[in-house]
């Protein structure tokens, strides 16, 4: 269940995220979503970066999520398609391998 976008803004204006923290929160499951804005303290960042322990803390809650492996499949597609390389493997199917084999088949080396 999806929480209502006003309980995601309130949040951030709670904790004090900017929009990008925002779109990371609303692409979680919403289990996990959920979680997150119930559950998640900012005052622990020594450092001040709230959004990387907002991030740290969601994916410590993915792990044990019925939805992690949904996201997690839909988080790799999306990888792929803004993958340069991917957009260029004449297969279509990126990993590291295919990635090395097509620079190869360009003649380039791990120096370029």
């Amino acid at each position: 269940m999806a929480m209502a976008a006003e309980s995601v803004e309130a949040f951030a204006v709670r904790v004090g995220i900017g929009q990008d923290a925002v779109d990371f929160l609303r692409a979680l499951p919403g289990d996990v979503q959920e979680k997150v804005v119930r559950n998640f303290n900012p005052s622990g960042t020594k450092d001040g970066n709230v959004f990387g322990r907002l991030q740290a803390f969601a994916r410590s809650l993915l792990q044990y999520s019925p939805s992690a492996a949904e996201y997690r499949q839909a988080a790799a597609v999306e990888q792929r398609q803004a993958s340069p390389l991917a957009a260029a493997a004449p297969s279509g199917q990126f990993n590291l391998g295919s990635a090395a084999q097509y620079a190869q088949s360009l003649g380039l080396d791990e120096f370029g």
